[in-house]
């Protein structure tokens, strides 16, 4: 049995989670403004109250602590952070998709797991595109979907510990690689080909996605490309040490990130 004030860390827990996926990369002005609406958020008691009252009825994390959470997101987030987003539907879908982790642990193939990556991390472009001054929702979209596709190969080790294979399941059969495999941390030679098709895919989503730069000013295109870079890089670790990653992740080292925001400078 969940107390209340564990629900209540739970649902704190979603908010910060959920404005912290939002807040990547903005632009310092606009950061300050979303850190406004959300001091304003957190420190309004008539908008607490409501939550207060549902969570005292929570006892159990299940449909009804979801719907908790649920309401923490929906309700006092992005109600106010849409006034600074202009946009509510991907904050909401990226709650959404935070409520599908605690209930979905596998993924049936690609357009399933494409769905999850839509809600987690496409939807985050689609938050942002407005604060950068573009409307490019489709490569928005698709490089926050690319991003996710990278985070899912770089965390295979502890996701699976948490319970979670994000690999879908038909592409882990047709390459013939099984879940104990993973859980052993066997890097054997079909769990290379499965992975360097993971890559594959994830590179084409990030060539796509980084599209979104030409509509961007020239602050906002840099800030794209670094991060964008960033996971490039990590993904280029990944494949140099033949998809092993069970023994956590990639570092990057200073002078890399130095020099891949160099490169975005040049551009």
């Amino acid at each position: 049995m969940i107390q209340s004030g564990l629900v209540v860390a739970l649902a704190t827990l979603a908010v910060g989670l959920a404005i912290a996926f939002a807040l990547r990369g903005l632009p310092t002005l606009r950061l300050r403004l979303v850190g406004l609406a959300v001091l304003n958020l957190l420190s309004e008691p008539a908008d607490r109250q409501p939550l207060l009252c549902l969570v005292d009825d929570a006892q159990w994390l299940d449909g009804a602590s979801a719907r908790v959470l649920a309401f923490v997101a929906r309700r006092l987030l992005a109600e106010r952070i849409a006034m600074v987003f202009a946009a509510r539907e991907p904050l909401e879908a990226l709650i959404d998709g935070g409520l599908q982790d605690i209930e979905q642990s596998t993924y049936r193939d690609f357009a399933e797991l494409r769905g999850y990556c839509e809600k987690v991390a496409g939807a985050v472009g689609l938050a942002c595109v407005p604060v950068y001054g573009s409307d490019d929702t489709a490569h928005a979209e698709t490089l926050g979907i690319a991003l996710q596709l990278i985070n899912i190969i770089r965390d295979v080790a502890e996701d699976r510990q948490l319970g979670r294979v994000y690999l879908p399941q038909d592409e882990l059969a047709s390459f013939g690689v099984t879940e104990d495999e993973i859980a052993a941390g066997e890097t054997t030679d079909a769990w290379r080909a499965l992975m360097t098709f993971q890559s594959e895919r994830a590179r084409a989503y990030l060539r796509d996605g980084l599209g979104l730069t030409r509509t961007l000013d020239g602050r906002s295109a840099l800030c794209i490309s670094t991060f964008a870079g960033l996971y490039r890089a990590t993904l280029d670790r990944i494949e140099a040490r033949g998809f092993d990653v069970f023994d956590g992740p990639p570092q990057l080292s200073t002078l890399t990130k130095l020099r891949i925001v160099g490169g975005g400078l040049r551009r």
